[in-house]
């Protein structure tokens, strides 16, 4: 199973089929103050069901690009929610090269 930016998609994918999984999730966030000098806040949180399970947060002034990777196994239920969150003060940046990604893939069923 791999999903691409549609959380859409994985929340409907895990309605079906089995009702316990282990999922893999990845998320990149890419930032650009524009400036040196300027204050860099590439951030964000995963999130199910409401709760932050994972997080990354690189602030700085120090350099004017910035990137975090983070990536989760997972035990979710059927109708769990994840989502992806942009924290207050935490800023992204893309263009065509799409340096923003959120991916999922089923490692296994457990039911």
């Amino acid at each position: 199973m791999f999903f691409n930016t549609s959380l859409t998609e994985l929340e409907q994918e895990l309605t079906k089929e089995h009702s316990q999984r282990y999922q893999s999730l990845a998320l990149t966030v890419s930032s650009d103050t524009g400036a040196p000098g300027n204050t860099l806040a590439a951030c964000a949180s995963l999130q199910v069901n409401g709760l932050v399970v994972a997080g990354s947060k690189d602030r700085n002034m120090q350099d004017q690009e910035d990137s975090a990777t983070m990536v989760v196994a997972l035990h979710l239920n059927a109708g769990d929610k994840v989502a992806v969150n942009l924290p207050i003060g935490c800023f992204l940046c893309d263009d065509n090269s799409h340096y923003n990604t959120f991916t999922g893939f089923l490692l296994y069923a457990t039911d």
